[in-house]
């Protein structure tokens, strides 16, 4: 009874062999490289530019102004009277809150668009990815920045930029 197990055991396993041990079509890629091409061929940072150009010179001239005025009325501050003193501190610190509020909102939008570009531009690397593994047959693709060693394993790379191209 021992002796049929085994021999089922191995008729089982050279059966499966394949499937169980399917991972020899192994390639890897620079993610960062093609995402710098794409991002280029795209021309992100001028698209991403263009639309926060405007808002970024006013909230330069907005902070250029409220550093003169703060400039203004620490030199003006001692010929002042006290009640004219707390109103233009006031005026001060309502402004500072309003550019802070602003700048905020800038910063987070700015990155809330960043992100939608880099996540467009990811989707459309892992299809170029996918495409040459399902023409090519790879089981498997690894970013090359995760990979420590790697030997007789093919880099296809260069093959994904001349998809985008």
């Amino acid at each position: 009874m021992k002796y049929f197990i085994r021999v089922l055991f191995f008729l089982f396993f050279l059966f499966f062999y394949e499937n169980v041990f399917s991972f020899d079509k192994i390639a890897i890629v620079n993610i960062n490289n093609v995402f710098n091409n794409l991002s280029k061929f795209y021309g992100i940072e001028k698209i991403l530019n263009k639309e926060f150009n405007q808002r970024a010179i006013s909230l330069q001239e907005q902070e250029l102004k409220l550093q003169y005025k703060i400039n203004t009325f620490q030199r003006n501050k001692l010929t002042m009277q006290p009640n004219m003193i707390k109103k233009i501190e006031k005026e001060i610190n309502d402004e500072h809150n309003n550019f802070l509020l602003k700048a905020k909102n800038f910063e987070k939008d700015n990155k809330n668009r960043q992100l939608e570009e880099r996540n467009k531009i990811l989707i459309k690397i892992k299809d170029i990815v996918s495409e040459i593994a399902t023409i090519q047959g790879y089981n498997l693709i690894i970013d090359s920045s995760i990979v420590i060693y790697s030997n007789k394993i093919k880099n296809i790379t260069n093959e994904v930029l001349k998809q985008i191209k």
